[in-house]
Parts: structure tokens; C-alpha cells; sequence
């Protein structure tokens, strides 16, 4: 019924993206890409949250990423901009830290991780095309988005109607992740962008510094995968539910502020279908 929803309730609906295989030998057969020749390993500066000893990047780039620039860099993160070699289709890199110590068995629950992520079918969820573990690093190859930041867009005056439809769009996305055992991680407006057409863009499912550490305690708790993901899915509900708080209680914010108390109640009552629910109770105004 959500998908049916949101088909009805959110113009321009285009074809979701096929499905890409990833892992650590995962290739991006749609962009002409095989990473299973061209894997990606660790550079002179592994280990080092700083650009040095020759090279500017965190890992060493694939043949077919080329003309790569670094674009920012935070504390244990990397963004790097380049395109596909053969059809120049821009692209992202995002490469994070890994924690010292991970064990072997996480490293795959990660690229399983990415795995699901890559199997969301949502036009406002930007699918990764290849992700792999370089030594202590976790790095994620996606489409490019050129669009403007989640606060540029609120400090720009978008209408109220406008906002109340990118912020249903987030929540449909989430649960179309859900519904295929995929989670975010790190649903704040770092991770969210404006297209050029107006249109909400979640980015870095999974590859995020504070997502993937929230990821990592729930490994840690010894729970069984459904209980995992159970519990990875309420955190995405509880980003959500902050993120609509927080934009919402601008004194001049309008759509006015919704009952958190109503929002916590969807979010407990239906764990599976929170994020659905609540873009629902979004779309109707919080009425």
C-alpha cells in the first residue's frame, strides 16, 4: 500500500534503478564497471586522516574512476568527485574509517550492508554501485548528485507544501529501504540533498562515520539478524521523527509543529512500517 501511495501522492515517478551486485568483488555492470579487475586497496596514506605521502586520496582510485578530485574531508571521511571512464557518468566516492577493532565477521555484515542498500528501488534513495573494505577503510562508489544541501533549501523560503513533501518523501524512501532489510543509519541533513528539480536525494546509506558506529553497537548486542535489523530500522524511525521536529520548530515554521508524542506512538506500535506511517501523517498535515 506505501508504494502505491507514494506513486499517488508524489509527482514525476520515474523507473527505479535495477538492482547492483555488491561486496567486495561487486561490480556496476550498468556503468560498464568491473571492479573485480579494478578492486579497490589501500593507499600510501592508510592509516593517516591527513593528505599526505604523495597521494590526496584516503584509498587507491579504480582505473575507471577517473579525473578524481578530492572535494571534502572531515575527521576520518572522505568525499571524492570523479566520473566512469567509459561513459563519464559522474560519480561519488565516500570512504570513512573503519574502527581498529572490527572483526572479520562485521567486515561482511558491512558489505552485506551496502549489499541491501543497493537494492532499495525509490527515486529519492541514491543506490551505491560498488563498495568495498580497504584495510581499515570502508569505501562506497555512487551516482553524483548535483544538487544543494537540506539547509540551503530551508533557508531559501520552500513552501510550506514543498516541505511537507520532501519530508514524506524522506519517510517513504526509509521504508522502502525497510521493506527490502536495508537501513540508512545516519538520517540527518548532512545526508540529504536538493536537486536541481526540487526533489529530496538521501545519500551514503551505511557509509557514514556516525552511522555505521550506531551500526556496529546494534553487531555488538549478539541479537539475531531480525532483531538487528529491527533495531536498525527503528533508529532510521527515530531520525526521522528528529528530523521532522527539528524542522518544524523554527518559530516561523510552517507546516506548524506535529504531536512528537503521536510520531513516538506510530514508531512503537508499528516498528516494521514507522517510517511509511509517519510520511502518511506528514502528508495529511499533521492532522
Amino acid at each position: 500500500a506505501i508504494p502505491i501511495r507514494e506513486l499517488l501522492t508524489l509527482d514525476d515517478v520515474c523507473e527505479p534503478p535495477r538492482p547492483l551486485e555488491l561486496g567486495g568483488s561487486g561490480g556496476g555492470e550498468s556503468l560498464g564497471i568491473d571492479a573485480r579487475s579494478h578492486p579497490l586497496s589501500v593507499s600510501s596514506v592508510s592509516g593517516s586522516t591527513q593528505d599526505s605521502v604523495g597521494s590526496p586520496f584516503p584509498v587507491s582510485i579504480p582505473d575507471w574512476f577517473v579525473a578524481a578530485k578530492p572535494i571534502a574531508h572531515g575527521p576520518g571521511q572522505w568525499l571524492i568527485q570523479g566520473r566512469e571512464s567509459k561513459r563519464g557518468i559522474a560519480l561519488a566516492m565516500k570512504v570513512i574509517d573503519l574502527p581498529q577493532h572490527i572483526a572479520r565477521g562485521q567486515r561482511d555484515h558491512v558489505l552485506d550492508a551496502c549489499e541491501a542498500a543497493a537494492r532499495v528501488q525509490n527515486r529519492n534513495w541514491v543506490t551505491p554501485i560498488v563498495a568495498a573494505i580497504a584495510g581499515q577503510r570502508l569505501a562506497m562508489i555512487r551516482p553524483w548528485v548535483f544538487a544543494n544541501p537540506w539547509p540551503y533549501s530551508q533557508r531559501n523560503g520552500s513552501s510550506p507544501e514543498t516541505i511537507k513533501r520532501q519530508l514524506s518523501a524522506i519517510a517513504f524512501a526509509l521504508q522502502a529501504a525497510h521493506a527490502v532489510g536495508a537501513t540508512h543509519g545516519a538520517v540527518h541533513p548532512e545526508n540529504l540533498l536538493i536537486d536541481h528539480d526540487g526533489r529530496i536525494q538521501i545519500v551514503d546509506a551505511v557509509c557514514t562515520g556516525i552511522g555505521f558506529l550506531r551500526w556496529l553497537d546494534c553487531c555488538n548486542q549478539g541479537s539475531s539478524a531480525q532483531s538487528q535489523l529491527q533495531w536498525r530500522m527503528a533508529l532510521d524511525a527515530q531520525d526521522l521523527i528528529k528530523l521532522i521536529a527539528d524542522h518544524c520548530q523554527s518559530p516561523n515554521s510552517s507546516p506548524p509543529l506535529p504531536s512528537l508524542n503521536e510520531l513516538e506512538r506510530i514508531a512503537a506500535q508499528h516498528p516494521s512500517e514507522a517510517c511509511g506511517r509517519i510520511g502518511d501523517h506528514v502528508l495529511r498535515g499533521f492532522a
